[in-house]
This record gives C-alpha cells, sequence and structure tokens, in this order.
C-alpha cells in the first residue's frame, strides 16, 4: 500500500478529503477507483465527452414510420388535436396521415403520394402534406423539443427511438436541417 492510499484521497469536484474507507464522495458522487499501477484515482460522472459520430445510416425512399403522434391546427381556426398515424417520406416531401382520416397502411399512404404538389397540402382534417423545400428543419431534442418546423408554423411530433434515428437520416438525405 503507497502511502498515499493510507492517507485516502480528495474528491477533485468539491475537494473534501476521505479516508480509504469511503469509496464515493457523498455531496458529489464521485467515485474513486483503483488502476492497475496501484494508485488510487477518481472518475467523474458521464456526461463530459461526446460519444464518436456514428456513420450515416442508409435510407431508402418511399420511407413508412408507423405509430407516430403528431398535433395538426383543425381547419377552420379550430384547437390544436393531437392524431395518431403514421408519417411517410418521400424524395418530394414529408406525409403527417391521421389514421381517424382512414391512413392506416402503408398502401393508403403510397396512394396519398402520388400527388406531390408545390406547397403544403391538407388531405383531410388531420392529414398534411410538406414539401422537402418549406421544411426549414427537424428538431429532435430532450430540452428543446421534438417537432418539424415550416415559416411561422411547429408541428410536434412523437417516434419510437429507432424511427427517430431513421428518420432524422431521411431528413438529412433530403437535406432538411436536423437538430438534436
Amino acid at each position: 500500500m503507497t502511502d498515499e492510499e493510507s492517507e485516502g484521497w480528495t474528491c477533485p469536484s468539491c475537494g473534501a478529503k476521505y479516508g480509504v474507507d469511503v469509496r464515493q464522495c457523498p455531496s458529489c458522487r464521485v467515485s474513486r477507483i483503483h488502476r492497475a499501477s496501484g494508485r488510487s484515482t477518481t472518475v467523474s460522472p458521464p456526461g463530459g465527452t461526446r460519444a464518436a459520430k456514428q456513420p450515416e445510416m442508409e435510407v431508402k425512399f418511399p420511407l413508412y414510420l408507423p405509430e407516430a403522434r403528431f398535433s395538426i391546427v383543425v381547419p377552420g381556426g379550430g384547437a390544436v388535436s393531437w392524431t395518431s398515424g403514421l408519417v411517410y417520406v418521400t424524395t418530394n416531401g414529408i406525409y403527417a396521415l391521421s389514421q381517424a382520416d382512414g391512413f392506416d397502411s402503408e398502401a393508403k399512404a403510397a396512394e396519398a403520394a402520388k400527388e406531390a404538389p408545390d406547397a403544403p397540402k391538407r388531405f383531410a382534417p388531420l392529414s398534411v402534406y410538406l414539401p422537402k423545400g418549406q421544411v426549414k428543419r427537424l428538431v429532435h431534442g430532450q430540452f428543446i423539443g421534438n417537432f418539424m418546423e415550416m415559416a411561422g408554423l411547429k408541428i410536434p411530433l412523437r417516434l419510437s427511438n429507432d424511427g427517430w434515428k431513421i428518420f432524422m437520416a431521411a431528413c438529412r438525405k433530403l437535406e432538411i436541417k436536423v437538430e438534436t
């Protein structure tokens, strides 16, 4: 045992000194570990380093993402309404199609996607098409929110974790700005 270990260790966060019997700083939660050299050292809590960038996911269009939840303003100045449905992405843009409007399969989504107008279009009361050139950005952040943004309009969107990964890769391929 070295002299340093017999004396104890110092927490790098708060500077408090502890004996060898204390494995973790009670206020900072930083723990002491033993290295192969026999010296004691401390480890900071996770979060200070970023993971290596993952290679871009391969995406093929059209892309079908079931089990989506999104919020659409009801026509005629109505309230905002959350609905379940699917997101269908083509090389021309993004379709948010509600099950309440009858879009409950990939075949029905493909039927709606045969028409790709240049401007946003409402297919039914709760289903819309957003051309890729008019979608400013896609935001998927824990503290910011999860939404698609157009000029003056944010459409909140909920997907599974895998759905978000695929959708973000598709948006990057469409050259839509993605913020995480």
